[in-house]
């Protein structure tokens, strides 16, 4: 009996062993036919993000162009974004402007299509959009101190996507430009130094120089009330 218990215990135990490893090779197979990259075909060359940020607020809004290059004709592609609001998406070229529309997919990608084929070519793809600011010192947070209100950012590795749409892996590497329209009171300051400042009633927009071809969570703003020391030889 003994030895036949054994038998069954290795048996048992064989069966285990094979079944599970059916399940694993099935769901590597599973994992491996999802997208979790963006696809190849699709590249940004540049692009700017003008965001209207108030530290008092809760939420903010802005609107980023994106120069892409499509490699040859797709029916959709995909970037990066979550828990943002999309207002509009326009693709356009020399030609023609479309209006897109977005489907969540896996691993935070959006999909964009108007069910037409794109074709090969230089295209702007510009995104309006709305945003909560967070209290988790992640992507655009906000944070009180002593009666005052701060926005800073923390896009490492994978919160420039909590932000605004955009390209969000490291290896792509391109120009950035921000501008932010904040209270006429408030200090800004981001990687580059200020190309532009104007004034308009109760704001002021301040552009900021393009930063070389960095990946997106380089980029860094902080916005509010900072006392600021000038350091000679620095602006």
């Amino acid at each position: 009996m003994a030895i036949f218990g054994d038998r069954v215990f290795s048996f048992l135990r064989l069966s285990i062993i094979a079944i599970a490893s059916i399940v694993f090779v099935c769901h590597a197979k599973e994992a491996s036919q999802k997208e979790y990259r963006l696809q190849a075909s699709v590249k940004p060359s540049a692009q700017s993000i003008h965001l209207y940020v108030d530290p008092s607020q809760s939420s903010y809004h802005g609107t980023t162009t994106l120069n892409i290059k499509v490699a040859k004709p797709i029916e959709q592609f995909n970037l990066h974004w979550i828990g943002l609001a999309i207002e509009r998406i326009t693709l356009s070229n020399a030609n023609t402007a479309r209006v897109l529309n977005a489907q969540s997919g896996v691993f935070d990608m959006q999909w964009l299509s108007d069910g037409e084929t794109i074709d090969a070519g230089l295209y702007q793809l510009t995104i309006k959009f709305k945003g909560q600011f967070s209290t988790d010192a992640l992507g655009l947070y906000k944070t009180h101190y002593q009666g005052e209100n701060y926005l800073f950012t923390q896009f490492q590795s994978l919160y420039a996507r909590r932000v605004f749409p955009v390209f969000d892996e490291p290896n792509i590497k391109i120009p950035y430009q921000l501008t932010l329209t904040v209270p006429n009171d408030l200090v800004v300051a981001a990687n580059t130094p200020v190309e532009s400042e104007s004034s308009s009633n109760s704001n002021k927009t301040v552009v900021f120089e393009k930063t070389p071809p960095i990946p997106s969570y380089l980029l860094a703003m902080a916005v509010g009330p900072f006392d600021v020391t000038p350091i000679k030889g620095l602006s």
